[in-house]
């Protein structure tokens, strides 16, 4: 049941960021690589400090207004769940994003919006207290205490000079990334830099 709902949740993610495209406004994409720094909240141990990764993607842009802009993109990302002298798990996810974008000033904008993703996958290094360490893959879905779905909320503001943009963000996952009892979910903070093609 939960599986089912999430992948509605991508379909009207899906919907909201290319229904646009029916409409005569100004369009163009643009290529997306960054830096990002992650952990889980709501664990108990509780999470370590944020801990780098990375993010590559494409985005697309739809004009509605001078002003207003729906800005799907598609992601390849990186999560992290560290725990200082315990456990360090690397996810990978296929994320994709669909924000409200609006221009604030000549070349500030903001964003927010909301994100699917799925987990494709994962590592664990587990530190033993004799201090030995054990790595083993992580396995996502019914059968394992990891949700392979993920939905979050995201918000960022960017800086444009012509074709590029440099952007500033952050996203939370809204619901639980881990089976009861746990009530782990993901957040991080990037810093991307984009280039725009159509522009």
């Amino acid at each position: 049941m939960r599986m089912k709902k999430a992948k509605q949740n991508f379909t009207v993610l899906l919907l909201c960021g290319f229904v646009v495209s029916n409409v005569q406004a100004q369009f163009f994409y643009g290529v997306h690589a960054g830096l990002n720094l992650s952990n889980a909240w709501g664990h108990w141990p509780p999470a370590t400090g944020l801990k780098p990764g990375f993010q590559i993607g494409a985005l697309a842009n739809y004009s509605l207004t001078e002003k207003l802009s729906v800005e799907p993109i598609l992601l390849f990302t990186t999560q992290r769940k560290y725990i200082k002298n315990l456990k360090d798990e690397k996810i990978n996810y296929i994320q994709m994003p669909v924000n409200i974008r609006y221009k604030l000033g000549n070349n500030l904008y903001m964003r927010v919006g909301l994100y699917q993703g799925i987990a494709v996958s994962g590592k664990c290094t587990l530190t033993h207290y004799d201090g030995e360490k054990e790595d083993y893959k992580l396995e996502f879905g019914k059968n394992s205490s990891h949700k392979i779905f993920d939905f979050g909320f995201c918000i960022g503001v960017s800086l444009q000079f012509r074709k590029m943009q440099i952007d500033f963000g952050g996203n939370s996952s809204i619901i639980v990334n881990e089976r009861p009892p746990s009530s782990v979910r993901y957040a991080s903070l990037a810093l991307s830099s984009i280039y725009l093609f159509g522009k």
